[in-house]
């Protein structure tokens, strides 16, 4: 993948409703290329994700191997690129391929490695901190609970050293997914190292935070609307089941359910990654030909 020879390093505010252009414009590449995105989405599960369960299954059960199970994180970021690679190749003209998702492991794979070495540590770094701050006790206290007693439930999961937990790990985690989502591109364009392309991640986020909530807004009501469709639709094909061919149809159906919305999983995969680099382009790459993008901007 080349990279263009110049760029402008100007980090842009976009309008928050760049949020869900976002979603829509990775959409639009997708649909001009089901079959490729489709072929991708599909690789990197078989070859990444289902490999990483299955070793978080394998090392589950001790504190120390459970550590195990966070190694596949370390090659995200070379997989991103990988879509990153494809992404390029169809904005200049050229056809998704599948071997574009192997090329972040021909660019700067010692930086891409370091990225995704470090979000792993303040992955790890979260939990410990989630542990130190619940205490020792916490487990036992959580059997001690009378499930029965509404109040005893509710003072529990409402007590201060609990919500103060959930408080620093939702802030570590959120700060460290921000660092990270951009930084892959960064990498590569920019060609910057570790440091750089997080902290340059991080800042281009916290000025477009209300780009960035809009764009975590929208996968989050789609799936309450899919819930709340998928629940009609259940009911509905569950009521004529049962009066066709009583209990035992509801259980066939739902082999076909599952299966359905399986199968769209490697286009909704190829999809959020897409968005990440439709945002880097729109943040980094404003005012580039390269990368045209119709919206409404303010230049810092």
């Amino acid at each position: 993948m080349s990279t263009p020879e110049s760029y402008t390093q100007t980090v842009t505010r976009c309008a928050a409703g760049r949020g869900w252009l976002w979603w829509v414009e990775a959409f639009r590449m997708i649909r001009e290329s089901v079959g490729p995105w489709y072929g991708i989405g599909l690789g990197y599960i078989c070859v990444f994700i289902l490999p990483s369960i299955l070793i978080s299954m394998m090392a589950a059960g001790g504190t120390w191997t459970s550590i195990i199970g966070y190694l596949p994180t370390i090659l995200t970021p070379c997989f991103v690129v990988g879509f990153v690679a494809a992404g390029w190749t169809q904005v200049r003209g050229g056809t998704p391929q599948f071997s574009h998702l192997f090329n972040g492991f021909k660019a700067d794979v010692k930086t891409l490695l370091g990225i995704g070495a470090v979000k792993m540590g303040l992955w790890l770094f979260t939990a410990l901190i989630f542990v130190m701050v619940l205490g020792s006790d916490f487990e036992t206290e959580l059997k001690s609970i009378d499930t029965k007693d509404p109040v005893a439930v509710l003072a529990f999961f409402t007590s201060p050293r609990l919500l103060l937990a959930i408080l620093i790990g939702a802030t570590v985690l959120t700060l460290t997914w921000m660092a990270d989502w951009l930084s892959p591109m960064v990498v590569v364009f920019q060609r910057a190292g570790v440091v750089g392309a997080m902290l340059s991640s991080l800042k281009a986020l916290l000025i477009n935070w209300r780009a960035l909530a809009v764009y975590v807004l929208v996968p989050i009501v789609a799936y309450f609307a899919f819930c709340l469709v998928m629940g009609v639709v259940v009911t509905v094909l569950a009521l004529a089941a049962l009066g066709a061919g009583g209990k035992s149809g509801v259980l066939v159906l739902l082999p076909f359910l599952i299966g359905g919305m399986m199968l769209f999983m490697p286009l909704l995969i190829s999809l959020g990654t897409l968005t990440a680099f439709v945002a880097y382009c729109d943040i980094f790459h404003a005012k580039d030909a390269v990368f045209p993008r119709p919206s409404k901007r303010t230049a810092l």
